[in-house]
């Protein structure tokens, strides 16, 4: 009897003990479950669509995203295949998939092309950067409709924008009275702003930083921030948005459109003149309001290459997107380079001199023209190969079509190095075996402009104005 009162205390202890784990468990779904859902919906109200596909508020995102890939995950670092499919259970999945905005199909096809690693587990920040470009599903190709054939399209929001990055011109100081002039006039209009979080003047004992203390700083090695920039406006020349392209670096999510204001001494690539306008108003006002119903704004893509290092055995290790141009030269004191130049699997040639270059039209204007090669316009879809001072007076520059495959490849008789470098920047120094593999990128930078620029008429008068064509020299 004491042995059988004894295991029915047990019994309704464990009974006690059972319900209430099972309420404090329900209680805890319940919690996570309410604020995923509310986290989500605020993030559908300011759901926002620009032309790299549906872009919401980064905090609402975010957070709804990370607390869907905690739910999941159940507190693990990475997320498995079953986890993200939820183990097979189809009402589990069609919950979060609904609360998030994202249907099966995509769902799934988003795990296939954007999240899947090596080992078939995601991070936390690969399910982000993969899922917040998609939720809420409009595609790139819907904000911006084609003008013609030549690259040129009229840009137009089929919703407001909310956030604008601006980067400015490092160590210019007119450059900076006019970067607050930009972030007012922004703010004043809504648009939540983002500063350039590597520009020293934006930094917490930065000038700007004082005039600007509660405004977030943007960080490129971030994917998700840059898959939440609506637009970029730069106040500068064109280094400045060659470095604000250099930001964006994911070849699968398209680039914000820029607005280009020019503070520097060429500006093939700005566009807009900061001192022929008392205040930016102007400017951003037929930006912001650029609408299918107006007609847009003229834009111009400006195509960017895909250059991959690879190693003697094949192995791609660096992987940058340029704007400009890739450049294999000299690395100090060295002797000449040479290197084996083939293009779609065909050996060419073999270059040898000072270095050799692979422009884009856009950086067709920069390098390219000083070592010898070409002008073109933006609108040529091609790839220019020009050697650099090359020892052979038959080696002339060539225009590649740009779905070429083209591979520049250190021979193993070559006695130097030669360093390669992505729109100025230093990428790595080649070795004997060692090849650089450049391709078209998918996605361009697309660089809103003026009626009077746009087109290669526009284009054509612009060249002609700056490098003084038809000037006497006196």
């Amino acid at each position: 009897l004491c042995g059988w009162r004894l295991a029915q205390a047990n019994y309704d202890f464990f009974v006690v003990m059972y319900r209430h784990a099972s309420r404090r468990l329900r209680r805890h779904t319940s919690r996570w479950t309410g604020s995923i859902r509310s986290a989500a919906w605020s993030a559908h109200d300011l759901n926002v669509k620009a032309s790299n596909g549906s872009r919401k508020s980064a905090e609402g995102t975010v957070r709804s995203l990370r607390l869907a890939f905690n739910l999941l995950a159940g507190g693990a670092r990475r997320l498995s295949e079953k986890e993200f499919l939820c183990c097979g259970n189809p009402c589990r999945a069609e919950s979060i998939q609904d609360i998030l905005g994202v249907d099966a199909d995509l769902w799934r096809s988003t795990w296939l092309t954007l999240l899947k690693d090596s080992d078939g587990c995601v991070s936390e920040a690969s399910f982000i950067s993969g899922l917040a470009p998609v939720m809420g599903g409009q595609d790139a190709s819907d904000a911006v409709t084609w003008r013609d054939g030549l690259g040129h399209r009229g840009f137009a929001w089929h919703s407001p924008p909310r956030v604008a990055l601006v980067v400015k011109k490092w160590g210019c100081t007119e450059a900076s009275s006019a970067l607050r002039r930009v972030v007012e006039s922004l703010q004043a209009r809504g648009i939540e702003v983002w500063l350039d979080g590597a520009d020293p003047c934006v930094r917490s004992s930065g000038q700007s930083a004082q005039l600007f203390p509660n405004v977030p700083r943007f960080d490129g090695a971030q994917e998700q921030q840059c898959a939440m920039v609506d637009f970029v406006v730069t106040v500068g020349g064109d280094g400045t948005l060659l470095r604000t392209a250099g930001y964006f670096q994911d070849d699968s999510v398209p680039m914000p459109p820029v607005v280009s204001f020019s503070f520097g001494s060429l500006g093939f690539l700005t566009p807009f003149q900061f001192d022929e306008h008392e205040s930016p108003d102007l400017v951003l006002d037929s930006v912001l309001a650029a609408r299918p119903e107006t007609g847009g704004i003229n834009c111009t893509l400006r195509s960017r290459i895909r250059c991959e290092l690879l190693d003697e055995e094949g192995v791609v290790h660096i992987t940058r997107l340029a704007l400009n141009e890739c450049v294999l030269a000299q690395n100090g004191a060295r002797p000449i380079v040479r290197v084996d130049c083939i293009v779609d699997g065909q050996h060419v040639t073999q270059i040898q001199g000072d270095g050799v270059i692979l422009s884009t039209p856009t950086g067709s204007s920069a390098y390219n023209t000083a070592a010898g090669g070409g002008l073109v316009a933006p609108s040529v879809p091609c790839i220019l190969l020009t050697a650099v001072a090359p020892h052979s007076l038959s080696m002339r520059p060539l225009m590649l079509p740009a779905d070429a495959t083209i591979e520049l490849l250190v021979p193993p008789q070559s006695r130097s190095f030669p360093l390669a470098t992505v729109d100025g920047r230093g990428l790595a120094r080649m070795k004997v075996g060692s090849r650089v593999r450049v391709t078209k990128a998918s996605s361009p930078v697309p660089v809103l402009e003026t009626a009077a620029v746009s087109g290669p008429a526009g284009w054509l008068q612009q060249i002609s104005r700056k490098l003084h064509w038809g000037t006497p020299i006196r």
